[in-house]
């Protein structure tokens, strides 16, 4: 029998779920301005490589001595493709789109869930198809445009991705439970430098990897978007979610959107139509809760007939 979640522990989960969102609300917009002095590959390989010297000091923790190639690969996955796919979509889409078209990440969760449970995932890919026709509306319909089609391919990459280590990742703690946070996410940026420097090295590029003068405005979005957004923001992200329950987890999941759309428009100057953006991420948000409804559904029939 699950165990009820104490009000402080879900007051603090609450807390450490609203300050991540509002970083990583930031970190869209700030992400783009970073564009301007590194490739995709060369900046994820810099936040991979500052998580990994963050979480350097428990990276040899007995729980994880048979699982730190694992971790690492899937790290490569969650960490490494996505940031290269992520990187990518930033230098051809605005902050505030980017931030939209993250919102589906939940789904990409779902199906991957789905399809290691060997449950058929068409309720969930129907999802999918929904939140591409509502992110089309949001950005006018104008997915045929160059730029435009290659940033929505490369940002559900990304979510894809991501959704697909979060699965992997939740795997391996469901089995190994022992498993601590800090020591795994050494390893997991760790493994995360392996396809970013494959793809710097063997990918064709336009510039140079790196055009860093090291101005103070260069080290400060490098330090909050590697240590800030990208370091202490998904272990907070990890810790808040170990515990809330799984509806709190599917709502604040919409939150770093909705700031990022919000900070797009108000901080960076962005355009866009509100009514289009806002209607939008209200019809994703819809098919999240129909999605989180229809999972507890199956745990209800899987649990009766158990």
């Amino acid at each position: 029998m699950a165990q009820p979640i104490h009000v402080y522990a879900m007051a603090f989960a609450l807390l450490y779920l609203l300050v991540t969102s509002i970083i990583w609300g930031l970190s869209y917009g700030i992400n783009c301005r970073a564009m301007d002095f590194a490739t995709a590959p060369a900046m994820g390989l810099l936040f991979g490589f500052i998580g990994a010297v963050t979480f350097c000091p428990f990276a040899l923790h007995n729980s994880l001595k048979k699982l730190r190639l694992k971790f690492a690969a899937v790290g490569a996955v969650q960490l490494g493709l996505m940031y290269f796919f992520y990187q990518n979509a930033m230098a051809h889409l605005e902050s505030h789109q980017v931030a939209l078209m993250s919102l589906g990440t939940p789904i990409f969760v779902g199906i991957f869930a789905d399809v290691f449970e060997r449950k058929p995932p068409w309720r969930r890919l129907l999802f999918a198809l929904a939140s591409v026709g509502a992110c089309s509306f949001a950005v006018g319909g104008n997915l045929q445009g160059k730029h435009m089609l290659r940033g929505f391919i490369e940002c559900q990459a990304a979510n894809a991705f991501y959704g697909l280590g979060q699965v992997l990742y939740g795997r391996m703690k469901r089995a190994h439970g022992d498993a601590a946070d800090r020591s795994a996410l050494f390893w997991m940026n760790l493994g995360s430098l392996l396809p970013l420097w494959a793809a710097m090295v063997l990918l064709p590029a336009e510039r140079p990897p790196v055009h860093f003068a090291g101005t103070a405005e260069q080290l400060t979005i490098l330090l909050f978007l590697g240590v800030l957004s990208g370091t202490i923001g998904n272990y907070l992200w990890n810790k808040g979610i170990a515990m809330a329950d799984s509806g709190t987890v599917l709502i604040c999941n919409n939150f770093p959107v909705i700031f990022g759309l919000f900070f797009g428009r108000l901080l960076f100057g962005e355009g866009g139509s509100w009514f289009r953006q806002l209607s939008a991420a209200a019809v994703i948000m819809a098919l999240l809760a129909l999605n989180g409804n229809g999972v507890k559904t199956l745990e209800k029939r899987r649990r009766a007939t158990s």
